[in-house]
């Protein structure tokens, strides 16, 4: 997605088999007999949602999108994984496909949660021109992608995490060192109903117009391993960074909108 010079928001065999992505899903570890996790631990997840939303931006222009991954993890601890989905080429030229990888390592220290890793987002075939309209700077034709280290911390229901560019902002000239900070509350209850809140600030660096702060409000409903949910999620960006127009209409990215999916784990 350029967004005016702006985009937002890792093969391709296996996702096509799962039937292609779902949100980044840390590999969690299950028990043997005793208390000790599993040395080895491979999931899979597959979704299928009427509209792709990173950080509050639509990436699919609020059209249906099939998503999938695989995780791997070593002692509950050490994982890496895989994740793809479906995007819309208006957002980002050449490409209609999300591919992530990531890694990283997760503990648990008195009842608090702590993850550390890496994010690489790229978008095959992807190749534009990006422009920073803040400062001027255009960027010469490539793909599209971005890397990002985060660090996280959960207790209970809650959690924090925070996310830091160490590249281009999506290849935007001029942006690396934008961050993103994510607060997420997940209440579980009787018969595995639950609800889900999330407050996010995304930051551009030398680029203030792009920075936005978006929030969801979801119900959700695990039936024997199947979550069906529904989000509402809106944001406040801005038109001259997150406006787009294709062959059928124009719209903010941003705009508010809401979101059925169901995803299942394997």
């Amino acid at each position: 997605m350029n967004m005016h010079g702006l985009p937002i928001s890792l093969p391709a065999t296996m996702f096509l088999m799962l039937s292609a992505i779902c949100p980044h899903i840390n590999a969690q570890a299950t028990t043997t007999s005793g208390s000790e996790p599993k040395i080895h631990l491979l999931s899979a997840n597959v979704t299928l949602t009427s509209d792709y939303r990173y950080r509050g931006l639509t990436q699919t222009l609020q059209r249906p999108a099939l998503q999938g991954g695989f995780d791997y993890s070593y002692r509950g601890g050490i994982y890496v994984g895989t994740w793809g989905s479906n995007v819309s080429s208006t957002l980002y030229p050449k490409s209609n496909m999300e591919l992530d990888l990531y890694g990283g390592y997760k503990f648990t220290d008195g009842g608090v949660g702590f993850d550390v890793g890496g994010l690489y987002v790229f978008y095959p075939s992807s190749n534009t021109v990006l422009a920073n309209l803040h400062t001027g700077h255009s960027s010469t034709s490539a793909p599209i992608t971005n890397f990002e280290l985060y660090v996280s911390t959960s207790w209970n229901w809650l959690s924090m995490k925070y996310s830091h560019s160490v590249t281009d902002f999506y290849g935007v000239p001029k942006t690396r060192n934008s961050g993103y900070l994510d607060f997420t509350a997940t209440k579980t209850y009787n018969r595995g109903w639950g609800l889900a809140a999330h407050l996010g600030r995304q930051w551009i660096k030398n680029f203030g117009e792009a920075s936005y702060n978006d929030w969801r409000l979801g119900i959700f409903k695990d039936t024997k391993g199947f979550v069906l949910g529904l989000d509402f999620l809106d944001t406040d960006a801005k038109d001259i960074a997150y406006q787009y127009t294709d062959d059928i209409r124009s719209m903010n990215i941003g705009k508010a909108g809401v979101v059925v999916y169901l995803k299942r784990v394997f």
